[in-house]
This record gives structure tokens, sequence and C-alpha cells, in this order.
């Protein structure tokens, strides 16, 4: 699933700091909805950012949001009880944990880490790109893009949850961020 083409590709990959006893890795990385039409998530260009899909241009011939930036999940092929043996991951992802339309085909970032201590995977995205950031995703508080998210990949929410909290997606800014009471939000 993974698109290759100028500012497209394998964008991170990250391991657990107990990656040895679970097995588990994560990987971000561009994909095409054209070609693969279960890699679709939510415009990144909505309503909520003041941004209608339909006026912006195509980008190289792509229509906006064509392309996408996935988080996902894999695991080793070791047994349950030792991952720590496999010599190889599985070609295929265990779970999605995000994902979300490009507006434009440049400047989509997708760097993974882990914070060493707390457990939470660090997920940068550019903003979005298009000259000088046009639609200002990156200063727009409702926006995604130009942002660091924290991510708990061990606590996803379901989509019945997605959809009853009103989430963007299986993300959602937490209680100890200093803007989660900004109405502007």
């Amino acid at each position: 699933e993974v698109h290759f083409d100028t500012e497209f590709g394998l964008m991170g990959m990250a391991f657990p700091p107990n990656f040895a006893k679970n097995g588990r890795s994560f990987a971000s990385f561009n994909c095409d909805k054209v070609k693969w039409p279960g890699c679709a998530g939510r415009c990144s260009c909505n309503s909520d950012v003041n941004c209608d899909p339909s006026k912006l241009r195509g980008d190289n011939g792509a229509q906006p949001c064509q392309y996408q930036t996935v988080v996902a999940e894999y695991t080793v092929n070791g047994t349950a009880s030792e991952p720590s043996s496999a010599k190889r991951a599985k070609p295929s992802e265990v779970r999605r944990i995000f994902t979300m339309g490009l507006s434009f085909n440049g400047h989509h970032g997708g760097q993974l880490l882990f914070g060493p201590t707390d457990g939470y995977m660090y997920f940068t995205m550019g903003d979005g790109g298009g000259t000088g950031d046009p639609y200002n995703f990156s200063q727009n508080k409702k926006s995604l893009l130009g942002k660091i998210m924290r991510l708990d990949v061990d606590n996803i929410p379901s989509a019945a949850e997605i959809e009853k909290l009103g989430l963007w997606g299986n993300y959602s800014i937490p209680k100890d961020n200093p803007f989660s009471e900004d109405s502007g939000l």
C-alpha cells in the first residue's frame, strides 16, 4: 500500500521501549486511496478547519485527499511468548492506528517516536503543503496538520466510541493538554 513519489513513501518507523517483550512496531507511510480503496481517512481539508476540498486545485494530477497519511501497527514473526526470537516482521499490518487525507502533495511530516518513560507514541505532521500553507492549517487549532500528536497505542477507541464522542478519527485532545478547555477546539 505504500505510495512512493517525490514527498511520499515510508515516512517513519518506531519501536516501543518494550519491543523485545511484545514484538510490536509501528510505521507511518503514504498511500493512494484510488489504488487502495481501504486506505481512506477523513480529509484534512474539511468544514472544521474552514476548508472546502471541492475548492482545492488538483496537485500534479492528484485530487485533494487522494493521498493519505497512515500510522499502522505491525508485529514480528515470533511466538506470542517469545517475540525476540523473530527474524523478520510480518508483511501485513495488525491494525490501523490513524489515517488522514492530505490536502496537498507535500510537507507531510510523519516521524514516529516513543517517549522513553510515558509509553506514548508521538507522531509529527507537516503543514500539509501548498506554498506558504495557504489555508493556515498549522496555526489552526482544529487542524491536525503542523502538529505533534501524542497517541496511546495501547488504548485505541472503537469505531462506535469514535462516532459517539465525535472524535476526529481515533484521535482526541487529551485532558492534560493546555488547550483542552479551549472553546475554539
